[in-house]
C-alpha cells in the first residue's frame, strides 16, 4: 500500500475524525477523483470510522475497498459477533473487501446474529456485489424482517438475484414504500427509496420491465407510478418505456 503525501493525509485524517472540516458532497467527490484514498498510517482511523463516521457511506463504499486485506484483518480483530450498530458496520466493509471470504462472517450473522449484524452483512453484500444462490433464501426472509434497516439492505442486495421470489420481493416493496408523495425528497425516507431504485437498476430478470409495465396499467397512486417511471428510465428495454408513455 503506497503512502499518500502529506496534505491528503491530513485532508483525509480530517475526514475520517469528523473535523474540523466540513465535506459536503462535492467535497467528497473531488477528494475521491483526485487521487488514492488508502494509506497504512490511516488503517486506525479507519477502524474508527467504520464504526461511526457521519460521513460512513463515503468509508466504507469508496475508502474501504482501496485498503484491501490489511484493513480486513484490522477490522476482523474488532469483531464482534452479538454486537450493534458499530459492529455491524464494521462487519459490511470486511464483506465489501473480503466478499466471499467473509462468509464465515456471513452465515454466523444469519444464523444468530443482532439486526445490526444481519444489516451488516446485507450491506457488505449489496455493495459487493456478492451475491451467491445459496444465500437467497436468507436474503428473502431479511426481506420480511421487523427491522427497517435490515429490510431495506435485504431489498438492496436482492438486486443481484434474477429469480421470479426475488423481483416479487422488489415489486412488494416497492408498492409499500410509504414515503408517500413528498417520501422521494423526505430525508426519512431516502435511503430506503434509493437502496429500492438502485435494486431495480441492478437486476438482472428478465420481466423487471414488463412487470412494471403491468403495474403502471393498474393506475397506481402518483408517488408509485413516478417511482416506477424513475425505473425503467434506466431499464435498456425502449419498448416498456413506450408503454409506459402510454400511461400519461
Amino acid at each position: 500500500m503506497p503512502r499518500i503525501p502529506a496534505p491528503r493525509l491530513k485532508k483525509l485524517r480530517q475526514l475520517l475524525r469528523n473535523g474540523p472540516v466540513d465535506f459536503g458532497p462535492s467535497e467528497l467527490e473531488k477528494l475521491a477523483t483526485s487521487g488514492p484514498l488508502a494509506d497504512p498510517r490511516l488503517i486506525r482511523d479507519m477502524v474508527l470510522a467504520l464504526s461511526g463516521s457521519p460521513y460512513w457511506n463515503f468509508v466504507f463504499e469508496r475508502m474501504a475497498p482501496e485498503y484491501g486485506p490489511d484493513l480486513s484483518s484490522a477490522l476482523r480483530s474488532a469483531h464482534d459477533p452479538y454486537g450493534r450498530l458499530e459492529s455491524g458496520r464494521r462487519l459490511a466493509a470486511i464483506v465489501i473487501i473480503e466478499r466471499e471470504n467473509a462468509r464465515d462472517l456471513i452465515d454466523a450473522a444469519f444464523a444468530g446474529g443482532t439486526r445490526w449484524m444481519i444489516e451488516g452483512a446485507l450491506r457488505g453484500m449489496a455493495a459487493a456485489g456478492y451475491a451467491p444462490r445459496e444465500l437467497e433464501e436468507a436474503v428473502l426472509r431479511a426481506a420480511r424482517h421487523t427491522s427497517e434497516g435490515v429490510r431495506s439492505a435485504a431489498i438492496e442486495t436482492l438486486g443481484w438475484y434474477s429469480s421470479d421470489a426475488a423481483l416479487g420481493r422488489l415489486i412488494h416493496a416497492l408498492e409499500r414504500f410509504d414515503g408517500g408523495a413528498s417520501g422521494i425528497s423526505n430525508a426519512a425516507h431516502r435511503e430506503p427509496m434509493q437502496g429500492i431504485l438502485r435494486a431495480f437498476e441492478r437486476t438482472a430478470h428478465a420481466q423487471t420491465a414488463t412487470r412494471l409495465v403491468e403495474k403502471l396499467k393498474t393506475k397506481p397512486p402518483e408517488r408509485l407510478a413516478r417511482l416506477i417511471f424513475r425505473i425503467l428510465e434506466k431499464r435498456p428495454d425502449p419498448r416498456a418505456i413506450a408503454l409506459a408513455v402510454e400511461r400519461l
